[in-house]
């Protein structure tokens, strides 16, 4: 089923309504959706909307039209343990990849993490929004991933209202940390420098293994994210 990005949308929408820009060429135009065609939208806050394609209109001045006619909207809650993965921006492609990917294996938000070897501030959080509404669209998920502002290391280290998750190899069990909203750091390239990592030893966040081998950035953070709600499951049994 196609999914249509809507943040209009609200539980409220029933009825007729109309689609342009970029979702309706997409769906008109690539996907090629007909008249009497059911479509999924999602307003990436919790809202989904199930409607059925009433008329398409590829002539328009100002490009493609969907009519549709939403039968009923439903609230999906978010997922939960809540994730929050805070890391360096990878270099080139690969940071549209991470988003897509943690937005796929269920992370709430991913943010810039300032370090001694990384740069704290984002480039291309245009392009990351829109890689999120299009992973959203295609795994379906209600929520779309958060894209939050750049914080540091310290700032993170000494903020007492979070749960902080260092992913290192030298770190313990994953199995020894349930939680119901965590935020988990992921170091940059080279790792954290000897201060940092003193300075983490000397704080309350708990520094945890996922896995026997050095990653990437972008393939640690996700690994760290699906290990985190994957082991939910196995803390209840």
């Amino acid at each position: 089923m196609h999914r249509i990005f809507t943040p209009e949308l609200d539980a409220d929408t029933r009825g007729i309504v109309e689609i342009t820009g970029d979702e309706a060429h997409h769906a008109v135009r690539v996907k090629r959706v007909r008249e009497g065609e059911q479509v999924e939208l999602l307003d990436g806050a919790g809202n989904v909307g199930q409607a059925v394609v009433c008329r398409v209109d590829r002539s328009g001045r100002t490009g493609a039209v969907l009519t549709l006619e939403i039968a009923r909207v439903r609230s999906v809650a978010p997922v939960r343990p809540r994730i929050v993965v805070r890391s360096p921006v990878p270099k080139g492609d690969a940071f549209e990849l991470m988003i897509d990917m943690l937005s796929q294996v269920g992370a709430a938000a991913w943010g810039p993490l300032g370090t001694e070897h990384s740069e704290r501030k984002p480039r291309r959080m245009d392009r990351a929004r829109r890689t999120a509404i299009e992973s959203a669209k295609q795994c379906g998920r209600a929520h779309l991933l958060e894209l939050l502002d750049p914080v540091d290391l310290d700032d993170l280290l000494t903020d007492g209202n979070a749960t902080v998750i260092v992913a290192d190899a030298g770190g313990t069990d994953l199995l020894d940390a349930e939680t119901e909203e965590a935020v988990v750091l992921i170091g940059p390239e080279g790792g954290f420098s000897p201060a940092e990592r003193d300075r983490i030893a000397r704080s309350n966040a708990r520094v945890m293994c996922f896995g026997p081998h050095v990653m990437r950035i972008e393939t640690a953070a996700v690994v760290a994210a699906s290990g985190m709600l994957r082991a939910r499951t196995l803390w209840k049994g």
